[in-house]
């Protein structure tokens, strides 16, 4: 990983200014002169991405710089064009949360609904073969979650609510389980833990306004309500 962005006060504020009275914030062109200072050649900047308030490039490098009315305040470490910056003071914005938000909703979505499609079971081999099939799904969706990037301020919950999910997996190979060998009492603790796991995985999700995932424990045709 990067080394931690530096927070840098500057004692030359007053002339990137350029004048007495503070503006809002520090130009494109002062930044520019300001990295140009520090020996930077050709330095461009340009409206900012993840948190920062310029991106700036030179020679096939680019760095984040957060600014204030005196100067810059904050930079990120140089890196590849090509390369991602790291998080700036701003975060990643309400469009990144909006993009993960629609693609994690999206796949929930498509896992409850192949789920839903499956025909009920007529005989234990249909109910275990069903089972098979929704395990199949789920493996999918995992891994397909956990591919998603979260904007790194959510990263934990996340984090938690696919743990809660794996779980819910779990107890659907343990009902799987008890099918196989005729348990009731391994059915009904399975069928017990997946709502209690689900439970969790749910209030996590709509705590991320990921009101797609929020039905974990998806009704089984025939097996589990």
């Amino acid at each position: 990983m990067p080394p931690r962005r530096t927070a840098l006060l500057f004692a030359t504020v007053a002339v990137l200014a350029g004048c007495s009275s503070s503006p809002s914030k520090l130009s494109a062109r002062d930044t520019e002169r300001f990295l140009e200072g520090k020996g930077d050649a050709h330095v461009t900047c340009t409206e900012g991405s993840e948190g920062w308030d310029y991106t700036c490039r030179s020679t096939g490098r680019k760095i984040g710089v957060d600014v204030d009315g005196h100067g810059p305040t904050e930079l990120s470490n140089w890196v590849a064009l090509g390369e991602p910056l790291q998080i700036g003071p701003g975060g990643e914005g309400a469009a990144v949360h909006e993009r993960f938000v629609d693609e994690a909703s999206s796949v929930c979505r498509e896992a409850a609904s192949m789920v839903g499609r499956l025909p009920r079971p007529v005989t234990r081999v249909d109910a275990l073969s069903r089972l098979d099939q929704v395990l199949d799904f789920r493996r999918t969706e995992l891994i397909q979650l956990e591919a998603i990037k979260p904007p790194v301020a959510i990263l934990p919950d996340y984090t938690a609510m696919l743990g809660a999910l794996g779980q819910v997996v779990n107890d659907e190979m343990q009902l799987r389980d008890g099918i196989a060998t005729r348990s009731t009492s391994t059915r009904r603790s399975a069928l017990e833990s997946r709502r209690r796991d689900a439970a969790q995985a749910n209030d996590i999700a709509l705590r991320l306004g990921l009101v797609g995932c929020a039905r974990t424990a998806i009704p089984i045709p025939g097996i589990a309500t």
